[in-house]
């Protein structure tokens, strides 16, 4: 299964590379609204919320066709791993609709922008960040996930090829 021309496992780097862009361009957007430069400020966040976007439809099509990967870390640094991860998801389902309405509120000129966009900024910037920093954690345990998930493919495959061949035996 491919996405963009790359094969799914390779997915996860990807998005880690969109988060990081998304990183980049935040950070140039905050630059650029400091010095009063609005028409920069505004393409860095477009570009920002490309970028994220991209990041959520490879992070859907990954999940759709691999699944859940399980962090194979132990002590203190697991419980690192699930407070960065808690963390991550649930600013992550809540920052969405802030950009939305970061937006909403810059394209009517909203009085409040400038506070509404700074807390966006701030959630977003950690999302991304950390995103970055659970595929750094989770790699290691990634291509062990992978090697099970071909050979359980492989038996089915080999299962489902041998029960056809008996149906042609008949």
């Amino acid at each position: 299964m491919a996405f963009l021309g790359l094969e799914v496992w390779q997915l996860p780097a990807l998005n880690a590379i969109f988060n990081a862009v998304s990183v980049l361009f935040l950070l140039l957007a905050f630059f650029f609204i400091r010095r009063g430069l609005v028409r920069w400020h505004w393409t860095s966040i477009l570009l920002a919320l490309t970028s994220s976007m991209l990041f959520l439809i490879s992070y859907l099509f990954y999940h759709f066709n691999v699944g859940h990967v399980p962090y194979g870390g132990t002590g203190w640094i697991r419980w690192i791993y699930f407070g960065v991860l808690i963390s991550h998801t649930v600013l992550a389902t809540v920052v969405l609709p802030m950009i939305a309405t970061a937006i909403f509120m810059a394209v009517r000129h909203h009085p409040r922008h400038p506070t509404m966009g700074r807390l966006t900024l701030a959630t977003w910037l950690y999302v991304s960040v950390t995103g970055v920093l659970v595929f750094w954690m989770l790699r290691p345990y990634a291509n062990t996930h992978f090697e099970q998930l071909h050979a359980t493919t492989d038996v089915s495959v080999q299962a489902v090829a041998v029960v056809e061949v008996k149906k042609n035996v008949r």
